[in-house]
Parts: structure tokens; C-alpha cells; sequence
């Protein structure tokens, strides 16, 4: 499925992501012992997973990206940085070291409200001043094909 998605810090700002036809559902514990692989949409059992509902890297050779998803209907959604750490940690290091752009995407209705930045939260729920080197998106449903 390939979304299209627009950035909540660059103006006039947007992307188009396709992501993996091929699906793993991840299971309680997951994070602890995860070896994750390129090009494999992960879905958390666990619905409360910090920071997003589904994950993936995508892309080969020079450019990989990093997306995190995170479904929402509402107009404030702060992010939990501890489960971005969590889901980066999951995949090996040379995997890690591949990713050239890391970016959490909001998966909002078509006529969703969420059309800010949204605050960054750490561990001890203290707001964050600077972003922990993602960039935040929002998508409208907007299914390109």
C-alpha cells in the first residue's frame, strides 16, 4: 500500500511511503529478544505498544527509512520517545546503522484534526525540547494506489 503523507514541521512538505506487502505479528516480548529484518510490516499483539501501532524499514541500498505508525483520531497524540528507542533497539545494529531517515507517521481520518507537531514525551513524561531524531508526518487516508 503506498500512502501519502505530509510533514507537521516543513511547510509544503510530503512524501509518498509504500509499505510492505509482507506482514509479521510480533509477539508479548517481542522487544527483548527481536532480530527484525528489512522490508517486514510488524504488528505489535500487544494494541498498546508506546509510540506506534506498526513499524517497518523500507527501502534498499543507500536509503532506508524507518517508519513508525500511529493510528489516531484525535487531535493531540504526544509521543512516547521510550518506544521509538524500543523499536530501534529491535533491529540488528547493521540494520540500524542503514537507516538514513527515521519518521512517525500519523494515520488520521480524511477529515482528522491532528495538524501539529506533536510533544515528544521521555520515559519520566517530561516534554522534550528537541526531537529524538525523527520527524513526525500525517497521513489522511490519502491512498495514492
Amino acid at each position: 500500500m503506498k500512502l501519502k503523507a505530509t510533514s507537521l514541521l516543513r511547510t509544503d512538505y510530503s512524501i509518498e511511503i509504500t509499505l510492505p506487502a509482507k506482514e509479521s505479528i510480533l509477539q508479548y516480548g517481542w522487544a527483548d529478544k527481536a532480530n527484525l529484518e528489512v522490508d517486514i510490516l510488524y504488528k505489535p499483539v500487544i494494541c498498546n505498544l508506546e509510540s506506534g501501532d506498526a513499524f517497518c524499514i523500507i527501502g534498499e541500498g543507500s536509503k532506508r527509512i524507518l517508519a513508525v505508525l500511529q493510528i489516531t483520531v484525535g487531535k493531540k497524540h504526544p509521543v512516547k520517545t521510550n518506544g521509538l528507542k524500543k523499536i530501534v533497539a529491535a533491529f540488528p545494529p547493521v540494520v540500524q546503522d542503514s537507516i538514513t531517515e527515521k519518521i512517525l507517521l500519523f494515520v488520521n481520518p480524511k477529515h482528522g484534526q491532528l495538524c501539529s507537531l506533536q510533544p515528544w514525551h521521555t520515559q519520566q513524561d517530561k516534554v522534550m525540547t528537541m526531537a529524538p531524531g525523527f520527524e513526525q508526518f500525517v497521513c489522511r487516508h490519502t491512498k495514492v494506489s
